[in-house]
Formats: C-alpha cells, sequence, structure tokens
C-alpha cells in the first residue's frame, strides 16, 4: 500500500520531513556506533530511516564486529551476494527490507548487552547455537518470529522463567 505524502495532514508531512533529516545521522563506519545511532531513534525517526536504506557498507561493518563473513550478514538480511557487491561497488543503499533486518540485528545485540552486561558475552550469546532456541540467536533475526523468540529467551533470562 502507497501513500502519498501530499495526502497526509500538514503536521503529519512536518514530522515525516523531520524524521528524513534525522535519518540522515546514522553512522555507518562501525557496528557499535550504528548500533547507537538507532537505539536513540524513536519509532517514527527508525522507520524513516529504514525506508530511506541504509548505506550497504553497514552489512560490512556488521560483519567486522561479530566476526563473521559477510555472507552470513547478507544471508540474515536477505540479500544476494551479487546484490550486495554491486551496491557496495556503487555505494548504493539498502533496501527498506535489509534495513529493517540490519536495524533489528543492532537493537536486539543493544538488548542482549543488556542482559549480558558487556559486548562481549553479548555476542557469544548471539552466536552459540541455543538449545530452546533450536539455532544461533543471530541466525534467526532474519524473520519477526524468529526475533520474537530470541526476545523471548532474553527476557527470561533477564527475569527469570522459563525459557
Amino acid at each position: 500500500m502507497t501513500i502519498s505524502v501530499n495526502s497526509l495532514p500538514e503536521s503529519s508531512r512536518v514530522t515525516r520531513s523531520k524524521n528524513i533529516t534525522q535519518a540522515k545521522q546514522i553512522e555507518t563506519n562501525n557496528f557499535s556506533k550504528f548500533q547507537s545511532s538507532i537505539v536513540k531513534l524513536n519509532a517514527s525517526s527508525r522507520i524513516a530511516t529504514i525506508r530511506k536504506g541504509f548505506e550497504s557498507k553497514q552489512v560490512l561493518a556488521t560483519s567486522d564486529y561479530f566476526d563473521l563473513d559477510k555472507q552470513s550478514i547478507a544471508d540474515i538480511i536477505g540479500i544476494s551476494m551479487p546484490t550486495l557487491n554491486r551496491k557496495l561497488k556503487s555505494n548504493a543503499l539498502l533496501s527498506p527490507n535489509s534495513s529493517e533486518r540490519l536495524a533489528r540485528i543492532a537493537l536486539i545485540e543493544a538488548e542482549t548487552e543488556k542482559v549480558f552486561g558487556t559486548t562481549q558475552k553479548a555476542k557469544n550469546w548471539l552466536l552459540k547455537p541455543h538449545l530452546t532456541l533450536g539455532d544461533i540467536p543471530l541466525a534467526l533475526l532474519d524473520t519477526d518470529i524468529g526475533a520474537s523468540e530470541v526476545k523471548r529467551v532474553l527476557n527470561a533470562i533477564a527475569y527469570g522463567g522459563a525459557a
């Protein structure tokens, strides 16, 4: 469903314009700065940023952060390697779908850090198979349902209860 910006009330157009302007401030040189930028955005600004698309080089920063090859991150965000390589070569933006999945990785990693207390413990947990999840938590972030399950287990760890 496509909604024309002009069909929105004036107040919504101003807010949308402000959110798009804020969308340009996302740091993509490294994952930690990218994550921090995403976490700080309110929901409407995050949506505007995702719709605009992230720089394709963020895939490289994310793969470096998790010490994975870019194919692994490409699989999670749903982009083929030829398309990713083409986007990287031309400095093109990722699609909104791929951008949303990168944002999901950043948000879940931030939540995982809160639960485990350190970046390294969070990365270790996200990269090791989890019995309850039946997979590596990071690999499940390619779907909303997988992300929900990862959040459910994180909540159980943080607040007690069965995972």
